[in-house]
């Protein structure tokens, strides 16, 4: 038996806007043998014990603390940190702007679209910002990409250096959110916050 007692030089960051797909690829690095890392408010269930394997935090941006607790910005330096390992590596999820700002909505994550799409361009500024401060290498994997082609989970684990003979099952929500209300044929665009004092339609700052 493998005895687990050292300490890891790589460890990963899985960082995405809310509903981007950062948990399933953040599963994906797990079943490849990284470890979960459980810092408050991280991924679920108890933290494993440090052992050899390389860590994962997984954060969304930003990140909901249920059933009704604050949501929080992650700050990528602080999370390369507590990683505590030589060399990290970031994994930024995407997915189609409008299903992702859909899906927000109706899993309760924003009240509305608006504030979908105002939190969607902030994550996005947050994490490759610090990403930038922090140095640290990243590669993009977009959902849809991710839930169609089993090639594009297995290149993703190969680039992360992790061995690629594990999958999970996954399943494409784009297309129940283009069947509703949000995204449908009827939808109408939602305009975002704006800041107080911003002329009606357009000219005004994001309040983000």
């Amino acid at each position: 038996m493998a005895l687990h007692n050292q300490r890891p030089s790589r460890g990963f960051l899985v960082l995405g806007p809310e509903s981007s797909g950062t948990r399933m690829t953040a599963r994906l690095l797990v079943l490849a043998g990284c470890r979960p890392t459980a810092v408050v408010g991280g991924d679920d269930g108890p933290e494993p014990p440090p052992d050899d394997r390389p860590p994962v935090i997984r954060r969304s941006a930003p990140h909901w603390h249920p059933p009704a607790g604050p949501h929080e910005w992650p700050d990528v330096p602080a999370l390369v940190g507590a990683l505590d390992v030589d060399e990290a590596v970031a994994v930024v999820t995407t997915r189609d702007w409008f299903a992702t700002a859909a899906s927000q909505v109706d899993r309760g994550h924003v009240p509305d679209l608006g504030r979908a799409y105002a939190n969607l361009r902030r994550a996005y500024r947050q994490i490759f910002g610090g990403i930038v401060a922090s140095g640290i290498p990243f590669v993009v994997s977009a959902y849809e990409a991710f839930v169609a082609r089993r090639d594009h989970r297995r290149l993703l684990l190969r680039s992360l250096g992790l061995p690629d003979g594990v999958d999970l099952d996954v399943f494409d929500g784009n297309d129940a959110r283009y069947a509703g209300s949000r995204c449908g044929p009827d939808a109408a665009w939602a305009g975002e916050p704006r800041e107080a004092g911003s002329p009606p339609g357009g000219g005004g700052k994001l309040r983000v």
